[in-house]
């Protein structure tokens, strides 16, 4: 057995080549971002598993920070509004974040798989005319720094959800979620604290 040496890295002929997967998720973000023309912007480091789509109409934007991991399958569409998932963020396989108004995922996020974050609902005001034929109700999502969604969650129109809190698998959340809570399936909440700010 040898000893161990602090030898400095091999540079030149002697360094170890760049993975071919590497290069080759390098030159499809470059490709996707000439594609997109300035509409999806990069702060660092991005990886992404195999069939994520994104799709973004002309008005629209994608901002992916530093650190942030798409599962394979994930979708991500926007139409004229603007989507932010912040650093460090890891969202699971197969999930949807689907956009017209404004969806903002603060950072350390993690998204558990199929979970889908919508800023619109179909409209039912009116009882008498089909759901398809209202108009949708279109209000903005946050979420805030260090949430954690379980798998098969929904994140609806107009929720926000507060920094650290807890959204339990296949919940449906509509509206508020305090700061620090846990939400499950079943509507209980606890360790809630409501702040007047």
């Amino acid at each position: 057995m040898r000893a161990a040496t602090s030898e400095p890295p091999p540079v030149g002929a002697d360094a170890p080549e760049a993975s071919r997967a590497g290069v080759r998720a390098r030159i499809g973000w470059l490709l996707l971002r000439a594609r997109l023309r300035g509409r999806l912007r990069l702060q660092g480091r991005v990886s992404a598993g195999p069939g994520v789509r994104i799709a973004l109409a002309p008005g629209a934007a994608l901002e992916l920070g530093d650190g942030v991991e798409l599962g394979a399958g994930t979708r991500i569409e926007a139409t004229d509004a603007g989507v932010r998932i912040g650093a460090g963020t890891r969202v699971g396989e197969r999930c949807t974040v689907a956009a017209t108004t404004s969806i903002e995922i603060g950072a350390g996020c993690a998204l558990g798989d199929f979970v889908y974050v919508s800023d619109s609902d179909p409209g039912t005001a009116d009882v008498d005319t089909p759901v398809r034929l209202q108009p949708l109700r279109r209000a903005p999502v946050w979420i805030g720094d260090g949430a954690r969604l379980g798998a098969h969650s929904a994140i609806l129109a107009g929720a926000r959800v507060g920094d650290g809190a807890v959204v339990g698998s296949y919940a449906v959340v509509r509206g508020n979620v305090p700061r620090g809570a846990v939400v499950t399936s079943a509507g209980r909440s606890r360790g809630a604290s409501i702040s007047s700010s």
